[in-house]
């Protein structure tokens, strides 16, 4: 059984015709050279010597199917030697560069450079006509700033035409916007990012057997919210395995006296964090050190998610005392442009058991809003009971489906509390009432207190990382190979889907 015929409408070669029918470049030789394509020129046959034969107007090109087994065979073979993993890194900012260092460090690692394909859309689109794939596909990864909230920034679609307008006209960055959950219903909906996986076929035979097709985010946290991963992979098509760490995902340049051993790493580090309603007047809720220690001290007890160690046992109360600074509320993060402070932070690196510095990062963020300006509601008969003002918010927002128990992934999820009770009491409402208009205005504020801590073996204190040495020596000799601690089948670093 063939496949449907190409009728050649003018003249042309058949690698072109076959790039522009969506069969990728590495392909085409060897399906011109084992029979895996044919091409007739009336009733005549043409012998194929290789995949730049000439191709009249009139000719018909067929690609047959199934596959012959020598062409098959062929491709498998191709497969098992040069593939390669693919990457795109859309972003600009300081997270972004220095891990599309680490990925150009990567082993056997290809990182696109084509505008068109840093789009998500853009990305599954162009494994196919791409001239930079040269090579078979074994994985796909794209790095960006992540969320744990359940959102991943960058472009989904190429932006508009007014999006670029708008940026010109406020002399503005275009800046790509975050990919959230209703945005991938919608693309569910319209099927517009779904993964063609036959372009990722065959699969390489490599020494732990033959593996999925496989799509890996880098960015911080957002691989620990299932309903988000599991939304992107309907997405996609349902037909790849996607995974993304569940931890903050950190990127940096291994610099020693030793020129040989230099490198690019990705670790990882837990982001503890406390989050409080903001009080009316500085003072009451973990504005002192000691009480702040004490907050994380209950939240361990309490078997908060996330506060568990990498070999399962919970953080210490005493590592909290090293951990939180005495000024905990210097420097606070009001802006965007704001960022977490650094402390020095020694580790021993898992080579040669050098010492090196991962930064441990502490972050007061002052008063998070929750909405970009204040929200009214008309309600009648206010007495200015704090109570009653909540619960009657609280059922406005429950009829709005995204708050509803029944959503797949509600807000509240979102935002870290487990139920729509304990996000009404997470946050400092700022309730104020119009009584001439009956309308109860709030505007709801939070403050948050996170802990970046790297994460290192409990025993030793030695760095997980992933590193790739960068000097021309080490990679003509092996030495030092790569380290690979940090596998994506490891449920407690990456949520695997």
């Amino acid at each position: 059984m063939s496949s449907p015929d190409i009728s050649v409408k003018s003249d042309t070669r058949l690698d072109t015709l076959l790039r522009e029918k969506g069969v990728q470049l590495w392909r085409i030789p060897i399906l011109a050279l084992n029979g895996g394509v044919k091409v007739f020129r009336g009733k005549q046959e043409l012998a194929l010597r290789d995949a730049s034969v000439a191709l009249k107007a009139g000719d018909t090109v067929r690609l047959i199917v199934p596959m012959p087994k020598a062409c098959a065979e062929a491709l498998q073979r191709e497969v098992n030697v040069n593939w390669r993993d693919y990457a795109i890194v859309p972003g600009d900012s300081k997270y972004d560069l220095q891990l599309k260092k680490f990925i150009q460090a990567r082993t056997n690692t290809v990182l696109l450079k084509d505008l068109q394909m840093q789009t998500l859309q853009g990305f599954v689109r162009g494994l196919a006509s791409s001239l930079e794939i040269t090579r078979p596909i074994r994985d796909l990864l794209v790095v960006s700033h992540a969320s744990n909230r359940g959102s991943f920034r960058m472009w989904l679609y190429p932006p508009t035409d007014a999006e670029v307008s708008k940026a010109k006209a406020e002399n503005k960055k275009l800046e790509a916007p975050y990919i959230h959950y209703e945005d991938l219903e919608e693309a569910v909906k319209n099927k517009s990012i779904v993964l063609d996986v036959a372009l990722m076929y065959p699969r390489p035979v490599e020494s732990g057997g033959i593996t999925h097709p496989h799509l890996r985010l880098l960015g911080c946290e957002v691989g620990g919210q299932a309903p988000y991963m599991q939304k992107l992979k309907e997405a996609l098509g349902g037909k790849i395995e996607i995974s993304a760490p569940k931890h903050r995902l950190v990127g940096a340049s291994f610099v020693v006296s030793v020129a040989s051993l230099q490198g690019e790493v990705a670790y990882m580090a837990y982001n503890f964090r406390a989050q409080f309603p903001t009080p009316p007047k500085l003072g009451p809720a973990a504005r002192t050190k000691r009480a702040l220690i004490d907050a994380f001290v209950d939240l361990v007890k309490n078997k908060q998610p996330g506060f568990v160690l990498e070999n399962g046992s919970a953080v210490p109360a005493t590592a909290w005392t090293r951990w939180i600074p005495t000024d905990l509320n210097a420097k606070p993060i009001v802006k965007s442009a704001d960022t977490a402070r650094e402390f020095p932070n020694t580790v021993t690196a898992p080579l040669r058991k050098l010492r090196m510095n991962a930064p441990r990062q502490f972050g007061y963020i002052k008063q998070r809003h929750y909405y970009d300006g204040p929200s009214v509601i008309s309600f009648k008969n206010d007495t200015g009971d704090e109570a009653k003002r909540k619960e009657a918010v609280k059922a406005f927002l429950e009829k709005i489906p995204v708050f509803s128990a029944k959503h797949p992934f509600p807000e509240y999820v979102r935002n870290g509390y487990a139920t729509m009770d304990e996000f009404m009491d997470g946050w400092n409402w700022q309730f104020t009432y119009d009584t001439k208009l009956k309308r109860l205005t709030y505007n709801p504020i939070r403050d948050e207190y996170h802990v970046w801590q790297p994460i290192t073996r409990v025993a030793g204190n030695t760095l997980i990382w992933n590193y790739y040495p960068t000097s021309p020596a080490a990679k003509k000799s092996g030495k030092p190979p790569p380290n690979i601690q940090l596998q994506v089948t490891n449920p407690f670093f990456f949520g695997f889907y």
